[in-house]
């Protein structure tokens, strides 16, 4: 958590901000986390519906308060909600983000915060996940959260997870 925590800190904006915090509290995909809209969080379930997701389906996650927070600092620092897609590209105006920029956010977040790990947007997705299981949180909801269709692409995760002892 404190390589996290630094890498956050390591961000130089609110919108790179906001793409670390996305990758990692919720595991989105890179295509999913330029796909989003506005319309797509659920701000009373604190739930985002990532659409046409991996295999075409459409699943829910959860995000927490950090994440809100970092959300409406977004788009008051912005000046305005966006209406078609959440991150748009600063080369293009009106456009979204490009998988090429969220990568190119979260190498420089890396070089700047000076962690000497390979971290790539999806290890962010990985980290999500076994924080997840770390946590004791159920390997079949994680499989939900993922969007996994099948159980053995999320047993993946066991081998690095330090699964808290039952009670």
């Amino acid at each position: 958590l404190a390589e996290v925590r630094r890498l956050f800190g390591a961000s130089r904006d609110i919108r790179q901000l906001l793409v670390l915090h996305l990758l990692y509290d919720t595991g989105l995909r890179v295509r999913e986390l330029v796909r989003l809209r506005v319309s797509d969080f659920d701000k009373h379930h604190q739930t985002i519906t990532i659409h046409n997701s991996k295999g075409q389906k459409t699943r829910t996650v959860n995000y927490g308060l950090e994440l809100r927070q970092t959300l409406c600092t977004y788009c008051k620092v912005l000046g305005y909600v966006p209406k078609n897609t959440l991150i748009e590209s600063i080369k293009e105006p009106g456009q979204p983000l490009s998988k090429r920029g969220v990568q190119h956010i979260v190498k420089e977040a890396v070089r700047r915060s000076g962690l000497k790990k390979r971290i790539h947007p999806h290890t962010l997705r990985h980290t999500f996940a076994v924080h997840f299981l770390n946590f004791g949180e159920s390997l079949f909801h994680l499989q939900q959260l993922l969007g996994h269709e099948h159980l053995t692409t999320t047993l993946h995760y066991l081998k690095y997870a330090k699964i808290p002892p039952q009670k």
